[in-house]
């Protein structure tokens, strides 16, 4: 592109300028990787302000039961309370975290076929055809992406992403569906003579 056509690209108000939308299919690992990033840190902040709560009431339930139960008791049963009740309290918590999870990708896939980390880097979810996938495919991709979220299951789903040519995951090949990179090219406005 010359100078001249760069100039007017730049000062030009881009949301007035057609443009075609063009599909790459392409190198999508890295930027999925990285969207995945920033979806996770979300989801922690998300995680964060509905789990802290929860905690602590849990934990005060606890401490009160536990309390009352070692009045009655004749022998070490407020300990055992007190471990089994922590216990399925991070059982309940790790459940809302996951929970968290899917609807933050179930809500984000099924709107606008983006989450946050997605929509960073122009990437978009399709079924097989190109089009917007089900409520079914939106719902297993969901599920899915809270169960990968485990270190040694993300870790493999990158492996096939990096190997695989067309650059889906296990999750993308049992949901039918897809990841694409769409990128918009401005047309360059017609040059005005003198």
């Amino acid at each position: 592109m010359d100078q001249s056509a760069a100039r007017a690209i730049q000062n030009a108000d881009l949301s007035t300028l057609e443009y075609d939308e063009i599909v790459v299919e392409r190198g999508l690992v890295g930027d999925r990787l990285v969207a995945r990033i920033i979806d996770q840190v979300v989801i922690s902040i998300i995680q964060g302000l509905v789990i802290m709560p929860v905690y602590f009431v849990g934990v005060f339930i606890i401490i009160a039961s536990t309390a009352v139960s070692e009045e009655e008791s004749t022998g070490n049963e407020g300990s055992f309370a007190f471990l089994f009740g922590y216990f399925a309290l991070i059982g309940v918590m790790i459940l809302i975290g996951q929970v968290v999870i899917a609807v933050y990708y179930y809500i984000g896939e099924r709107r606008s076929q983006q989450t946050i980390g997605k929509r960073s880097f122009n990437l978009v979810v399709v079924d097989e055809t190109g089009g917007k996938p089900t409520r079914g495919q939106t719902l297993s991709r969901a599920a899915l992406n809270a169960l990968t979220i485990w270190a040694p299951l993300w870790i493999a789903e990158i492996m096939v992403m990096a190997f695989r040519e067309d650059g889906r995951r296990l999750a993308d090949m049992i949901t039918r569906t897809k990841v694409i990179k769409v990128t918009k090219v401005y047309r360059v406005p017609a040059q005005e003579s003198a």
